[in-house]
C-alpha cells in the first residue's frame, strides 16, 4: 500500500544535532518516555511545595500572590529542566548527563534536539492519522460523532 503523503518518504530516518544522532523511536521507547511523563507531575509538585497535599496545593494556587507566584517559578524551573531533560534522553536515546554536561547542548539545543526527534518521528502528521482512523472505525462500525450546531452555547 502506498502512503499518501510522498513526502514523508523523503524525511530521513535520523539526523545529527550538535553532534548527537536523532532516530525514529519505537513503539517500546514511547511507552518508557510515557512513564516518565507520569511521574513528571508528582515530582514537579514535591519540588515546588514539598510536603504538602494535593488540597493544600490547590488552596495556595488559588490565593497566590505576585511574590510566591516568583518564588514557585524559582523552584519550578530547575526541576521542570530536569524532567525535560529526562524525556528527551528517554526519546532520543542519549544519555541525560551528557545532555546535562554538554555545553553543545544548554536550553536551546535541548529545544533543537526535541525539535528534531518530533519531525524524524513525524509526529506532526500523528492528530490528522488518529482523526481518518476513527472516522474510518465510526464508518465501519456504524456510528458517527454527535451532530453540532456549530455553536458552544
Amino acid at each position: 500500500m502506498k502512503p499518501r503523503n510522498t513526502s514523508l518518504l523523503s524525511l530521513p530516518e535520523t539526523r545529527k544535532v550538535r553532534g548527537y544522532v536523532i532516530k525514529r523511536l519505537p513503539l517500546g521507547g514511547y511507552l518508557q518516555a510515557l512513564e516518565v511523563l507520569r511521574t513528571a507531575a508528582d515530582d514537579l509538585a514535591e519540588a515546588c511545595f514539598p510536603d504538602k497535599t494535593m488540597d493544600e496545593i490547590f488552596a495556595h494556587v488559588i490565593n497566590i500572590s505576585k511574590d510566591s507566584f516568583l518564588e514557585l517559578l524559582g523552584s519550578a524551573a530547575p526541576a521542570a529542566l530536569v524532567h525535560v531533560t529526562k524525556l528527551a534522553s528517554a526519546l532520543t536515546g542519549v544519555d541525560e548527563q551528557k545532555l546535562l554536561n554538554d555545553p553543545a547542548v544548554g536550553p536551546d539545543g535541548l529545544v533543537e534536539i526535541l525539535t528534531t526527534w518530533v519531525e524524524v518521528n513525524r509526529l506532526g502528521d500523528f492528530p490528522g492519522a488518529v482523526r481518518n482512523l476513527i472516522g474510518k472505525f465510526r464508518a465501519a462500525t456504524g456510528s458517527s460523532p454527535q451532530p453540532t450546531t456549530g455553536s458552544s452555547g
